[in-house]
């Protein structure tokens, strides 16, 4: 799969001692990309060896300024994803890219990274080969959250087209878990480097809905399920509702905005009460922030990140619910989110996709079973391991 971390690179890519700085970039202004961003930027603040780091975020982005090396130059990010504006910024923000890193100074002694945490995967072909025009200057390296990019529009054979001709011109791939057997992966010379997720410390709870949910959860003797963040059809919210007929001691909270229009919130409404589950679910319909999000995973016993079998990324969420030591329930599937909870215990995993193996696991569930390993994870998760492992890998690229 490509080249690894472990390949002997050659005489002429000896580990090299000067100072790298670090550029990140960043499209969204909301959402797991965005929040991952930021982390890696403290986290990189704080390595040792790296001389400068610069995060770029769209204008609407409401973390950091520019003395503290935020520079928010990118074209806003519209929170709806309105069709026509998302598309206008796949082409426009790489151009803004490139006229960042052509201004951006660098001294001779000093070797810069650029990192896409974020990625405008319909336009790379043309700026991807654009982009290569910067090789004496700069490594590029590209933050594979999702490595999974055959499904995206408008066709897979399109998908994988644009991918190609960008991880052509990736000096590091970085990816949580395990990669998927894509030829665009394969025949590069990139270096890819499995890296764990890093965790997120939870916000102080927003005391109002804190005691909202306390209310709502004193009609259940049994467990309090939670499914956090954006509303989309990977969640298999389908599944939960029939593995809750008939659990009526058993309260599920949705809290989270839609991801899109494609995926109907009032077809999930109507499905619920057609089972007759819906007096068992709160909605919390929004985008929340981190204090409501941290109130609602706090009120739950467990959180059910119960994704589809095509769910091939580690979870954002995982990283926020490990702090609180809540347990999770997952699907049994070749991911970096299923390793991470059968490998420290962190909750239960069941079959993929099936309503059956859920129900049977609710009908006989107690979280005080769980005897987690948090501390373990929280070790092995910390952002420090990751950015002092991928500031070694760069020192050992070759200059160009």
């Amino acid at each position: 799969m490509g080249v690894t971390s472990a390949n002997l690179l050659g005489k002429d890519s000896l580990p090299q001692a000067n100072p790298i700085n670090i550029v990140i970039y960043e499209s969204s202004a909301h959402g797991g990309c965005y929040k991952y961003a930021i982390e890696l930027f403290k986290a990189y603040q704080q390595t040792e060896g790296v001389n400068k780091v610069s995060l770029l975020l769209p204008r609407n982005a409401d973390y950091g300024s520019s003395k503290d090396g935020v520079r928010k130059i990118l074209l806003p990010d519209n929170k709806q994803g309105k069709k026509w504006h998302f598309l206008w910024r796949q082409f426009v923000n790489p151009w803004l890219l490139f006229r960042f890193l052509r201004r951006y100074n660098t001294d001779s002694t000093s070797r810069t990274f650029v990192l896409l945490n974020d990625f405008e995967q319909t336009s790379a072909p043309l700026w991807a080969p654009l982009f290569r025009l910067f090789l004496k200057k700069y490594w590029f390296g590209v933050f594979l959250h999702d490595a999974d990019r055959d499904g995206y529009p408008p066709s897979p054979k399109f998908s994988a087209w644009c991918m190609k001709n960008m991880m052509r011109l990736m000096h590091v791939g970085l990816y949580h878990g395990s990669l998927p057997d894509r030829t665009y992966y394969k025949n590069t010379k990139t270096l890819f480097q499995k890296v764990e997720h890093g965790l997120y410390a939870p916000a102080k709870p927003d005391e109002k809905l804190r005691k909202q949910l306390s209310i709502w959860k004193q009609a259940f003797g049994g467990p309090i399920l939670i499914i956090p963040g954006h509303i989309r059809a990977e969640k298999n919210y389908e599944l939960a509702f029939e593995a809750l007929k008939g659990k009526t001691n058993i309260g599920l909270i949705i809290a989270g905005s839609p991801a899109n229009s494609a995926y109907s919130v009032r077809a999930l409404k109507e499905l619920a009460t057609k089972w007759g589950v819906d007096k068992q679910l709160l909605w919390i319909e929004k985008y929340l922030t981190e204090e409501e999000m941290t109130a609602a995973l706090q009120s739950a016993d467990i959180v059910l990140l119960y994704y589809a079998a095509s769910f091939h990324a580690q979870s954002g969420i995982l990283n926020q619910v490990a702090p609180l030591k809540t347990p999770v329930i997952t699907g049994k599937l070749e991911n970096a989110l299923t390793q991470a909870v059968e490998q420290y215990n962190l909750g239960w995993t069941i079959p993929a996709d099936s309503a059956v193996a859920l129900s049977e696991l609710l009908n006989k569930i107690h979280p005080q079973d769980i005897q987690a390993d948090w501390e373990g994870y929280f070790a092995s998760a910390a952002w420090e391991n990751q950015t002092a492992l991928v500031t070694s890998l760069i020192k050992t690229l070759p200059l160009q």
